[in-house]
């Protein structure tokens, strides 16, 4: 069974038992989301569990969990580099196979809720404990169906959710838990609890609730219930009644019916997994104001209308874009907003303009990923299926280059596609170091104009001028790519391809105050066409670095060098100075030349 959600989720996955978050002050602790129209309309509130997530409507929690074996064996494979290498060194990598993509793995998913049976119909729902920050949705391109402001909250209860009984779920420290507070007149054996969709439930040896899916166990740890008299906190016998797949509670004294009874189950999430997936962090910047801005992928997973078992293929929707903004000190969080369309995508680069909105550079492979009228480009230009990460997730669709700009409230200003009839904003090829796919760098100049370095396979892509600098990526193989758009993302002003008759890829790009355009990257190219009188005319073997640099104005090409040894070398990140002095950081495997200067000296470990 497959049915996916109204938008994908912001943080599916966390460690352990809890997703540590700078939130409102409260730095741990699971919290519950109001639905603003971007879930089934009978969700109310969603909450990230350790293993997927937790729905709460008017009448049941509704849970959808992965499978522990299966997800422990997909965190093995991603933090494994799994391209090959000839004495050290990533080989070139091929495109994408429709085999390939075809035959991505399988991951298996449970979805059951657990019904209270014979509640009232119209239970008063409040909550409390809210926290600090809003959360907005963006999916595709119809507005009526972003969703703005979401708020999220530590408690949710449900009032006279049986007859003078209560129910509230709340975070205590690293737990999830739910409390019935029955008053006086309520009757405990109102309370019957329906698992719908389980394969089956039992009580073991030490009193806890056993919960068996497909995918694994969910415990709730033995009962604790409570009254308060005279001040002291006075603790009542109960257990678990199993009839089938109902439980109701029995306590075998009894209790003080003329005070409030608490019935304290608690959940234990983590016994599906050892290790569970999550959310992975990208990039980020910061504002003139000190705030922090961050963005990264998040597995979004799908409400089921049906209860039960059912398999999710790694095909669109698995991840969205998450972008947060925290202050200054990190205490708080401003706004966190979700990005994407129907299929995945992800961030490059993070910078933000004058007014302190946020431009974001990424990749996407969703046809309908959300652009804003006016736009440059509102249609998504296709290309060819391809993996784009270190653990095989795919691009089903090719992919583009996405530009999006938000404002101080996370809401979306402009938003724009850009690219060829093949891929463009992925590095698919030049992969050393885990993460290499999402290099790729967003900057802009005093006037807020967009100047974008990154990778691209198209020989089509737009607004590219004059002779050229190479053969551009006509050859089939990957360029680097440089462009420039106006602040809007409403034109395209120049592009350029930058490469060679092998691979290239464009990691990082900088703009002077002297207007030039500073870019540096890799290559595997004897022919990048290195200009005079600069540091290296000449390829030096396997990879090598580069620095290349163009008129901010027009595009045109001034100075290209190399970079390296006869060994591997790449330069990811480019800075400069106020007299247009070049920095670059990069890597070697080779005998990096070394120089020092009179009167400082220069630090050099060999080998290292």
């Amino acid at each position: 069974m497959r049915n996916f959600y109204k938008t994908p989720l912001l943080l599916l996955f966390v460690f352990v038992s809890l997703f540590t978050y700078a939130h409102g002050g409260i730095k741990k602790g699971f919290h519950f989301t109001e639905n603003k129209g971007h879930l089934k309309d009978k969700v109310l509130f969603q909450c990230n569990l350790p293993v997927g997530n937790l729905f709460l409507e008017k009448d049941r929690f509704t849970f959808d969990v992965f499978s522990a074996s299966q997800m422990n064996a997909m965190i093995e494979k991603k933090q494994k580099n799994p391209f090959s290498e000839k004495d050290g060194i990533p080989l070139i990598s091929e495109r994408t196979t429709k085999e390939q993509i075809d035959n991505r793995p399988i991951y298996s998913k449970h979805a059951y809720s657990m019904v209270f049976n014979g509640c009232n119909n119209n239970p008063q729902i409040s909550t409390s404990q809210q926290l600090l920050g809003i959360k907005n949705y963006f999916i595709g391109k119809d507005k009526s169906k972003w969703a703005h402001g979401a708020k999220s909250y530590k408690t949710v209860k449900y009032n006279n959710l049986y007859n003078n009984i209560d129910l509230e779920i709340y975070s205590e420290f690293e737990w999830m838990k739910y409390d019935f507070i029955v008053h006086p007149s309520g009757d405990a054996n109102d309370i019957k609890l329906d698992y719908q969709g389980v394969n089956s439930l039992s009580i073991n040896d030490k009193g806890q609730l056993v919960i068996d899916l497909t995918t694994g166990e969910i415990k709730e740890v033995k009962l604790r219930a409570y009254q308060n008299i005279d001040g002291k906190r006075i603790s009542v016998p109960c257990k678990f009644i199993q009839t089938g797949n109902s439980i109701s509670f029995d306590f075998p004294l009894g209790y003080d019916n003329t005070k409030d009874l608490v019935i304290d189950p608690v959940w234990v999430f983590s016994t599906l997994s050892g290790s569970t997936a999550d959310n992975w962090g990208f990039t980020s910047t910061y504002d003139t104001l000190g705030n922090l801005y961050a963005a990264g992928i998040a597995f979004g997973v799908g409400y089921p209308t049906t209860i039960g078992a059912y398999s999710t293929v790694f095909l669109g929707g698995d991840f969205d874009i998450s972008i947060s903004k925290f202050d200054p000190a990190g205490a708080n969080l401003l706004y966190s907003t979700y990005l994407g369309g129907s299929d995945n995508e992800m961030p490059h680069s993070l910078v933000h303009d004058s007014q302190n909105n946020l431009i974001l550079l990424g990749s996407s492979s969703s046809t309908n990923f959300p652009t804003t009228a006016g736009a440059y480009d509102q249609t998504f230009n296709l290309g060819w299926g391809t993996y784009v990460n270190m653990w095989n997730s795919i691009y089903a669709n090719g992919s583009d280059i996405i530009i999006s700009k938000l404002n101080s409230n996370g809401n979306l200003i402009n938003s724009t596609y850009i690219g060829g009839s093949d891929n463009e904003g992925l590095n698919e090829s030049m992969v050393y170091n885990y993460s290499d796919q999402v290099r790729g760098e967003v900057v802009l100049d005093n006037n807020d104009n967009v100047y974008v370095a990154t990778s691209l396979w198209s020989d089509d892509f737009p607004g590219i001028s004059g002779t050229g600098i190479n053969n551009g990526a006509g050859w089939g193989t990957q360029d680097a790519v440089v462009f420039k758009m106006n602040s809007n993302l409403s034109s395209l002003s120049w592009a350029r391809f930058l490469g060679g008759s092998d691979f290239e890829t464009g990691y990082s790009i900088r703009v002077s105050a002297q207007g030039k355009v500073f870019v540096c990257g890799g290559t595997t190219s004897t022919d990048l066409g290195a200009t005079p009188f600069v540091n290296d005319q000449t390829f030096n073997g396997i990879w090598d670095g580069y620095i290349a640099s163009f008129d901010a104005n027009t595009g045109n090409p001034i100075a290209r060098t190399y970079l390296g040894t006869t060994d591997y070398d790449q330069a990811f990140i480019l800075e400069l100075d106020d007299q247009e002095n070049v920095y670059v950081i990069g890597q070697s495997l080779g005998a990096y030349p070394v120089n020092f200067v009179i009167g400082g000296g220069s630090y050099s470990v060999p080998n290292s």
